[in-house]
């Protein structure tokens, strides 16, 4: 072994010609990415990364493989990078189930992505409509050591912008008063904050451990993001009303039916399942491609554009909403909570497109960018025959890297493969699911998880 952790070099691998031809490609109209099996999509993503001030959206088809593909990209790029997946509906019997918790860490995924730069959705979140990017930017502000701020202003300031209360902080979105201290939990940040009062300033700030709530250190200021898409300023508030009362007739409400929500409207505070009613409380709608900036990379399935996933999640929206029985008929429609076909076509113009194609090609007017990879597959799993093959690609000049899940399993690997040779085999502590040669970067990405499936296909070749 190399060593435990190695480096995957991977600004010196996106000078690579074929990721230099997709960039500027990528400049002149969408492309078609052809040839990406198993974990080469990951790798690729990584790659386009990784270029200065470059910001990729890994679009996926399923909540499934958006989770596996962030993870996949995290252990390639050697940090967490973000997954940010629809509301769903798939595990919730209700609409209103567990919401509270879920659009914090939603946002969250959406914040780290500047940080990480790139961020994995499903299909199906591109399609939920959200506050334009200026009205999201417009509510976030700062706490700071030494200015002046009342303690009941900020609180109900973040009650305003989705925190909810609780005995302790420990999840995003979370926030807690005890006399003179505020404690926050902001979806932009990794630690939450303890904010600390005297009279009408603010005398300190600390960050401290959600798990033990025991502080870990001063800071210059908390940094706060909104825990939802739904802000209840006094205008938004207004306008849900009206928006309310004024469907009420054409939904067949009366005013005994529409008053509890009306109550909760008025409050200016967040209720369970306001995300559900986020078209009342704003005048334009925007979604997750907008929050792309200028110049970010857009991967996505083929075929996404003709075939959406609409028709699947109205079907579960319609199906769930039944579970509230007359509040059902308060909730906005379908085409309210989410973009029709031709909007989202019109959202992805001027993006830079990169199309994950399958056997055949998508559109005849895009350029193919063919990568040349191949899932390594054995008879007979073995770590014998893993490390054999590893070392042949390293003899046909590969640099070979083997990924587990976990630093137990790598040592397991370890004290299996201590008679054979492995001093060109280079370990990592991370999760890929197939292992996969790529040619044109001379790279083989080896997984454990090799050892414990076993494919029944011939063993492709080794050299290009």
């Amino acid at each position: 072994m190399n060593e435990q952790r190695p480096a995957l070099g991977l600004p010196a691998l996106a000078r690579n010609p074929a990721i230099e031809n997709l960039l500027r490609a990528l400049g002149e109209g969408p492309v078609e990415l052809a040839g990406l099996r198993g974990d080469a999509e990951c790798f690729v993503v990584s790659l386009l990364s990784e270029t200065p001030g470059a910001r990729v959206l890994h679009v996926c088809e399923s909540g499934e493989k958006c989770g596996r593909a962030a993870a996949a990209v995290s252990s390639i790029k050697g940090t967490r990078v973000p997954a940010l997946l629809s509301r769903g509906m798939e595990k919730s019997r209700s609409l209103f189930e567990k919401k509270e918790i879920a659009e914090p860490e939603r946002i969250h995924s959406l914040v780290r992505w500047e940080k990480t730069g790139v961020l994995c959705a499903d299909a199906a979140a591109l399609f939920e409509t959200a506050p334009p990017p200026g009205d999201f930017e417009a509510e976030r502000f700062s706490v700071e050591t030494g200015t002046e701020a009342e303690r009941d202003e900020i609180v109900e300031r973040l009650l305003r912008i989705g925190y909810r209360e609780a005995d302790f902080t420990e999840r995003r979105g979370q926030m807690s008063v005890r006399g003179a201290i505020v404690d926050l939990f902001s979806p932009g940040s990794e630690l939450p904050a303890r904010v600390e009062f005297f009279e009408d300033r603010v005398n300190s700030v600390r960050e401290f451990s959600p798990s033990t709530q025991k502080s870990s250190g001063k800071i210059r200021a908390a940094r706060v993001t909104p825990a939802s898409f739904v802000f209840c300023r006094e205008e938004n508030t207004e306008a849900a009303e009206r928006k309310i009362l004024r469907g009420a007739d054409d939904r067949g409400l009366t005013a005994g039916e529409i008053e509890p929500l009306l109550r909760d409207v008025r409050e200016r505070r967040h209720f369970r399942g306001i995300e559900w009613f986020a078209p009342f409380f704003r005048e334009r709608r925007s979604c997750l491609l907008d929050y792309a900036p200028e110049g970010a990379t857009v991967v996505l399935p083929a075929g996404l554009e003709k075939n959406p996933p609409l028709g699947k999640l109205e079907e579960k929206f319609e199906r769930r909403k039944g579970s509230l029985g007359v509040l059902r008929k308060s909730l906005p429609s379908f085409g309210e909570l989410y973009l029709g076909r031709e909007e989202f076509a019109g959202k992805l113009r001027g993006k830079k497109l990169a199309y994950v194609r399958g056997a055949a090609r998508d559109a005849e007017d895009r350029s193919v960018a063919e990568f040349g990879t191949e899932i390594i597959s054995f008879r007979e799993p073995s770590v014998g025959a893993l490390v054999e093959k590893a070392e042949k690609f390293a003899e046909d000049g590969y640099r070979v890297f083997l990924f587990f899940s976990s630093e137990a399993g790598r040592e397991k690997f370890e004290k299996l493969s201590r008679s054979r040779p492995r001093e060109r085999i280079a370990h990592v502590v991370g999760e890929l699911f197939e292992s996969t040669a790529l040619s044109d970067f001379k790279v083989a990405l080896f997984t454990e998880k090799s050892l414990f499936e076993k494919t029944g296909t011939r063993p492709p070749a080794t050299s290009t």
